[in-house]
């Protein structure tokens, strides 16, 4: 995720790339004949078994176009768990077996608001994201100034990067570019510049704001 976004950046930008988790597969049981998925994540797609042509309902357009690639046909949310969870119980047949491919840490349980909602639907946890150390690259850039936004995808990532701060970090020219209110409350008490929320819960709506951020000097974005 952090590769292919660095590499939609606007006109001029540079990429710090720092991951603070690994996605890494989980064994569960297998699947067997659903009739759709849903994702969450570009991961869930990662683990799931090959579409078939099965209909794949996506968080988002990202998302999607990682199900259409493994051979699913897909319906597209606007970017949330929530507003996708509307669109599957405003849209989708109450015929269809659903399974959710997750990882092991979701914000919001979508199987068991569609069970209430006389779905049928299963969950299968298909990976799970283990924490890793910040970069030494972006520890330097965080303690020089170096940085003119650092971008925050998940309440998640957020928690993990604010549990990263040190004394050390120099963020008067930096901006917090979050694709949420949510992902960007974890890190309220971190001294930024200032802080930009997404106008839509999309990777398109991170870059164009990250292209609204006012220059100075080189700019750099840690992903």
């Amino acid at each position: 995720m952090s590769l292919a976004f660095s590499q939609n950046l606007p006109d001029g930008w540079e990429a710090v790339i720092a991951p603070l988790t690994e996605i890494s597969s989980v064994q569960s049981e297998a699947p067997g004949d659903f009739t759709a998925a849903i994702f969450t994540s570009r991961s869930g797609v990662a683990f799931a078994p090959d579409g078939a042509g099965r209909t794949a309902w996506c968080v988002g357009p990202g998302t999607a176009q990682e199900a259409s690639a493994k051979g699913y046909d897909t319906r597209v949310g606007s970017g949330t768990a929530k507003d996708l969870l509307e669109l599957i119980r405003e849209t989708a047949p109450k015929t269809y077996l659903y399974i959710h491919f997750r990882g092991k840490e979701v914000r919001e349980r979508i199987v068991p608001s569609l069970q209430d909602a006389g779905f049928l639907a299963e969950e299968r946890i298909v990976y799970e994201a283990k924490e890793l150390p910040l970069s030494a690259e972006a520890q330097e850039a965080l303690a020089s100034n170096a940085l003119n936004a650092i971008t925050s995808f998940s309440p998640g990532g957020a928690t993990l990067l604010a549990k990263a701060q040190t004394p050390s970090w120099t963020l008067e020219s930096t901006t917090l570019v979050a694709i949420s209110t949510a992902a960007a409350k974890p890190l309220e008490q971190v001294p930024f510049a200032q802080i930009a929320i997404a106008d839509r819960p999309t990777a398109a709506g991170m870059l164009r704001a990250i292209a609204r951020i006012d220059q100075n000097g080189l700019p750099r974005v840690q992903v």
